[in-house]
């Protein structure tokens, strides 16, 4: 194997780049060369090497179809002339698969959300379904995802693959006193129902326990709020931070990480707060990805999704029991010798090796 393709929507800020990024650079370190194919080019915030090349797919202003043509016939020609071993998809299939129909590159496709609810209109869903089955091979991240394509990947290599740890994470500081909760995620309230997460933080200070609330990212929520933060009267305590260089640190430094979310593939911020041993509230949300690895009240707390009361609950046992919670903490910091990126990246070159073997064995 000697030339590796990713196509994803972005290099921007989100879990699927920072994965990227780190199979990326594994996969340098072992001599192949590396492509990424972004289908929206952005402010890129994470370090690449330079020995990975990125493109980025022209927009058309022609209308949707006439955009989505343009994008196969961008991507099929960068394959073409990049002549991979294997494309790598960490977008939902409907550019990539029509785009390497009759060529003999192998396509596998990480799946990144829950598929129920993305793509996020039924057409889609269902052009999705239709092309999948077109695919060499399924990276899953949960049993719900892989569930939810049993019927029709019966006969598909697949498997299910965490996502990897960043190296060198910090370890949790446990300050007395310590009343500061955190979140980082896309502001996207519709999937990370940060409405709630507002709402619960700003019932659990009128119940008279003193916390403050840091809201890490960017997105498309942003301005709708922070107006919502200032209609609560909760500017002092709950603050949206943006984008941060120094994330890990200032989980570190929390006492405890939040994730509201309705739906996740699994949350990398997630993972990473349970590495570090911040205690994890996190909603039970499809496909499974929080229940993979917290198990309720041994090392982190689950909640069910949408659930403002339970939430608010769960905060303040984390903020009015700190030994509780540090206990918790320092038991879910085990994950950080499962999700070890050498043994992540071991897994998907495992995997990659197979789909290539297979197909060049029917050949």
């Amino acid at each position: 194997m000697k030339r590796i393709l990713f196509i994803t929507f972005s290099m921007g800020y989100g879990g699927a780049e920072r994965v990227i990024l780190l199979l990326a650079n594994r996969m340098v370190e072992q001599g192949i060369a590396v492509k990424i194919v972004v289908r929206e080019d952005c402010a890129r915030n994470y370090t690449i090497n330079d020995a990975i090349s990125v493109t980025a797919l022209e927009r058309s202003n022609k209308g949707r179809f006439h955009q989505a043509l343009t994008r196969i016939i961008q991507f099929r020609t960068i394959v073409k002339q990049f002549s991979p071993d294997c494309v790598l998809s960490f977008v939902a299939e409907l550019d990539s698969l029509p785009a390497l129909m009759g060529l003999k590159t192998k396509l596998i496709v990480s799946e990144r959300f829950d598929p129920a609810k993305w793509p996020t209109t039924p057409f889609k869903r269902c052009l999705r379904d239709f092309l999948y089955p077109r695919a060499d091979g399924f990276v899953f991240q949960s049993y719900g995802a892989q569930a939810y394509f049993a019927n029709f990947l019966k006969k598909k290599k697949q498997i299910i693959i965490a996502n990897p740890l960043t190296p060198g994470l910090p370890y949790h500081v446990n300050i007395h006193g310590n009343s500061r909760l955190i979140a980082a995620c896309r502001l996207t309230n519709s999937q990370k129902n940060l409405i709630l997460m507002i709402d619960a933080v700003s019932d659990v200070i009128t119940s008279g326990v003193e916390c403050y609330l840091d809201i890490f990212g960017e997105g498309p929520d942003r301005a709708m709020l922070n107006d919502y933060i200032v209609c609560k009267g909760q500017q002092k305590n709950i603050t949206l931070k943006g984008f941060s260089t120094n994330i890990h640190q200032e989980m570190a430094n929390s006492a405890a990480f939040i994730i509201s979310s309705n739906y996740e593939g699994v949350s990398n911020s997630m993972l990473e707060a349970l590495a570090i041993g911040t205690p994890v509230i996190a909603t039970d949300c499809p496909p499974g990805g929080a229940r993979m690895f917290i198990k309720n009240g041994e090392n982190g707390l689950l909640v069910p999704v949408g659930d403002r009361e339970r939430l608010a609950d769960a905060i303040k046992t984390v903020l009015t029991n700190p030994e509780y919670a540090e206990e918790m903490g320092q038991r879910a910091t085990a994950i950080r010798e499962q999700l070890d990126v050498n043994k992540i990246t071991d897994q998907w070159m495992t995997f990659i090796h197979s789909v290539i073997d297979e197909r060049q064995n029917n050949a």
